[in-house]
């Protein structure tokens, strides 16, 4: 909830000699809202409302709400002396004297003759910037997503030497911000980088108190509040901050119906017919095809109308991914993707073939224990051994169906985070999907089996 307070103040001629710094930022870090602004030196805010799920390793599979990068500006902490007159005295209004003219004798100044009418301000410049038009459905064949990231994460990703660049290849920038819903400053920067980047800020559910409850004309005032300010803010699509581990239950379906309202409000057009196309993260139990008890055709329809990634994430860490045969990831990975596409459901068959992306951790850093994004502690697991647990997954979803074409990484930034990650990420890429569709790209990186065998 953002408020916004307005202050009217008398000040007087003096002021204590030094009040308290207001609006001093209070970090706590370690999560996956670790909003990219913040670290980037955009203003941020709070975060809430993550769903944590279990994946089969035991380990957190979604981003947690008890963890994030808080960003906390304003009043909080400080005591604001009051503000005094000059002195005592001044507080007292004095009877007035000879000089000062009572109300009944003050002069009134007569009104302007007819012809000394003050004209009208002029009209503001016209501005020379077009009105935003969002990029549309992806054309693209090949989609490669990142969740959390700064400035300056774009800029080392922008490099055509750190990424491919194809006409049949997109790169779409997803993040959460804090006290806003989406950033201009950020915008710009993605835009200046490269073409083939997009800009796709989160709508964060969670954080919009009683949506589970909410009436169908508050979710869309919600939701159209949203997309306006992303387009004014020239983002390219919008992502959806996700849809909850309970969704597959029974007892969910009215649940499953707000979000399908929230999914089609989201991506409906504007008064001047502008449109987002969404990304949308799913939990792992959310994705997990043994919770969905029931078909969700509702569900599954909106999904499918508002998204052009709808996104499974498997945050697992060292041993799962190290422990278990290519074959065994390979099934774990894309159960789901199964699922819709053996149902006959005309949405989800095409979700599984066109917009199923496998969503995989890239968090590694030298910290005290494993967060939400799980990965790797670099106190146990050397970077190149990380590296090797990149290379088997992207091995993994390179070589099944629902992955030939697509894939995802998060987090790209966090506190804390090795950025040594970077390389690996890059090289994936380019070998797995940038080589036009080569037999190679079904290979393991440079052709070595060893770069995808956990030591």
């Amino acid at each position: 909830m953002r408020l916004r307070l307005a202050f009217a103040l008398a000040l007087p001629a003096a002021l204590p000699a030094a009040l308290p710094a207001c609006g001093t930022n209070t970090l706590t870090t370690g999560g996956p809202k670790a909003d990219a602004d913040a670290l980037a030196g955009v203003t941020g805010g709070g975060d809430a409302g993550h769903d944590a799920g279990a994946g089969p390793d035991g380990t957190p599979s979604g981003r947690r709400t008890d963890v994030g990068f808080l960003v906390d500006a304003g009043f909080a902490g400080h005591d604001i002396p009051p503000l005094l007159p000059p002195s005592g005295d001044a507080a007292v209004p004095s009877p007035p004297d000879a000089a000062t003219p009572t109300p009944d004798a003050a002069v009134v100044p007569p009104p302007p003759p007819p012809d000394a009418t003050v004209p009208p301000p002029p009209p503001p410049p016209p501005t020379d910037e077009p009105p935003w038009i969002p990029p549309g459905p992806i054309a693209q064949t090949r989609v490669t997503a990142f969740y959390q990231f700064t400035g300056d994460t774009v800029d080392a990703f922008a490099d055509p030497a750190a990424l491919p660049m194809a006409d049949d290849h997109v790169y779409i920038w997803t993040t959460s911000h804090a006290n806003v819903n989406a950033s201009r400053q950020l915008a710009d920067r993605i835009h200046a980088a490269r073409a083939d980047f997009r800009y796709a800020p989160c709508y964060d559910v969670n954080e919009r108190d009683g949506w589970r409850q909410a009436s169908v004309d508050q979710l869309h005032a919600w939701a159209t509040e949203f997309r306006d300010e992303l387009i004014a803010k020239h983002a390219d699509m919008f992502c959806y901050n996700e849809v909850p581990t309970d969704t597959p239950n029974a007892e969910s379906d009215g649940m499953r119906v707000q979000q399908a309202h929230l999914f089609d409000f989201l991506s409906e057009p504007d008064a001047q017919g502008r449109a987002l196309r969404g990304v949308i993260y799913f939990t792992e139990r959310a994705m997990g095809r043994d919770h969905w008890v029931e078909p969700g055709n509702v569900f599954w329809g909106a999904v499918d109308r508002a998204a052009d990634l709808v996104v499974a994430e498997h945050y697992h860490g060292q041993s799962f991914v190290c422990d278990n045969t290519l074959d065994y990831l390979r099934n774990h990975l894309f159960s789901m993707r199964d699922w819709l596409n053996d149902s006959g459901d005309p949405a989800k068959v095409h979700i599984a073939n066109h917009t199923f992306t496998v969503l995989h951790s890239s968090w590694y850093a030298d910290a005290p224990a494993l967060t939400g994004w799980v990965g790797a502690l670099a106190s146990e697991t050397t970077l190149a051994a990380f590296q090797h647990n990149l290379s088997r997954l992207a091995l993994a979803t390179r070589t099944r169906e629902g992955g030939y074409n697509r894939i995802a990484w998060a987090p790209l930034i966090a506190d804390p985070y090795d950025t040594r990650v970077y390389p690996r990420l890059w090289a994936i890429v380019r070998w797995h999907f940038g080589q036009g569709g080569a037999a190679a790209e079904t290979n393991c990186i440079d052709n070595a089996a060893g770069n995808c065998t956990c030591n």
